[in-house]
């Protein structure tokens, strides 16, 4: 889940397994749903149960690809696909449009102008 998109379709299907889960437990009778799905979501602080988006947590996992491209120095797997894609500036490697190849990095590399406006540097005089 860290590294490949996960299928809408895919996401769907464990979204309903959980609700069934929360809602239903081991049984095969219906129940009723006493809160919105959308409510367990929310953090425990604010009355929730903290259980994650999955879309969001595969979309966190993958962005956490591309801070350790930005900031791993001298690793295989950075130097691998710097050969292959090639460097658009010192953070990101330039954009995948080919049709063929590895379709991971390509979806990793997608996730880059959402990193971009979400992430912040502070440079500061060090003390």
């Amino acid at each position: 889940m860290s590294i490949f998109p996960i299928p809408a379709s895919v996401s769907k299907r464990i979204d309903a397994l959980r609700r069934k889960f929360f809602w239903q437990g081991s049984e095969d009778k219906k129940k009723y749903h006493l809160v919105k799905w959308e409510e367990l979501l929310v953090d425990k602080k604010a009355g929730g149960l903290s259980i994650r988006n999955m879309k969001k947590q595969n979309r966190s996992l993958m962005m956490k690809w591309l801070w350790k491209f930005a900031t791993d120095e001298g690793m295989l797997w950075k130097e691998a696909i710097v050969a292959k894609y090639g460097l658009e500036d010192k953070w990101m490697t330039k954009i995948v449009t080919t049709p063929y190849g590895c379709s991971v990095w390509r979806a990793i590399r997608n996730l880059w102008p959402l990193m971009q406006i979400r992430t912040t540097v502070k440079i500061r005089n060090g003390h």
